[in-house]
Parts: C-alpha cells; structure tokens; sequence
C-alpha cells in the first residue's frame, strides 16, 4: 500500500483511519499549515541566551597558569607538598 497523505482545510474532530491500515504499524504526523515556520519551532530558552557586550576566552598559557595557581593553594590547604619534575 502506498503512504497516504491528506491536507484538511478545516481538520474534523476525529481523522477515519483506512481500513487497509487498521492494526498495523503505522506512522502518523499532524502538522499544522497555517502557521509561521518561525512561530512553529520551540522558543529559546532565556537561560541560554548570553546578554553580554564581550565573552573574554583566556589563552591556553593563562588556563594553564590558573590551574597550577588552583593545585599549589589547594596543596598549602591539605599541608601537601607535591614535587612537579615538569615545572622549570
């Protein structure tokens, strides 16, 4: 059997399904016409939205420098000392 497709001007309160298609596996999709596309999607959600005039990103060295700064106060905290052979 082919896909059946309908366009309703006016939808009714209840769609026929066809006899063919009753008790089997089928897909159905309800999809207004009328509508704006834009108006159709979901809204953003405020929270993701960033109002800010500039996003400062630190370079790599600037992460890598907050980091080392982090573990040596974090060690000072815990009465920890670490010897790091990479560090010059």
């Amino acid at each position: 059997m082919q896909p059946l497709r309908q366009i309703y001007e006016d939808a009714p309160d209840s769609i026929p399904v066809p006899e063919a298609l009753r008790h089997r596996r089928i897909e159905l999709i309800l999809w207004p016409l009328d509508e704006d596309p834009e108006s159709a999607l979901p809204a953003r959600p405020a929270f993701a939205i960033a109002d800010v005039e500039r996003v400062e990103i630190p370079s790599r060295e600037e992460r890598n420098a907050r980091r080392s700064e982090d573990l040596q106060h974090q060690q000072r905290i815990e009465g920890l000392t670490i010897i790091n052979p990479f560090a010059s």
